[in-house]
């Protein structure tokens, strides 16, 4: 480049893949599912808030001699579509460890499927 141009160098350009709404969808699928069937959780808002504590989604604040967990956004805004991935691989897992004990990730897939279709 000769010396007397400066090159522009594209400020704030993102190579990040845009977050998904059929995703987003099917994550409130499987709350609703879960909800179904939990004998505690009864809306899948409280599913929601269970699954973002479950995998550590959360923001650790102290107040006064106590450590509070509480559950991170996950909007839009708040997270890339890689960190929504990573989330929603570490939620089904959580459902199918604590919520729905035997509950087989392919088969969670499948009805996941069925009711967002």
């Amino acid at each position: 480049m000769p010396s007397g141009l400066n090159a522009r160098i594209p400020v704030g350009v993102s190579r990040s893949k845009p977050r998904s709404v059929i995703q987003l969808r099917r994550y409130w699928a499987m709350c609703a599912l879960v909800a179904e069937n939990h004998a505690e959780l009864h809306t899948r808002e409280q599913v929601d808030q269970a699954l973002r504590l479950l995998t550590g989604h959360v923001d650790l604040v102290q107040v006064g001699d106590h450590v509070l967990r509480l559950p991170r956004r996950i909007a839009f805004a708040k997270l890339s579509q890689d960190e929504w991935e990573q989330y929603l691989s570490r939620a089904k897992d959580a459902v199918c460890d604590h919520l729905l004990p035997g509950v087989d990730g392919q088969y969670l897939q499948e009805e996941i499927l069925r009711i967002a279709a």
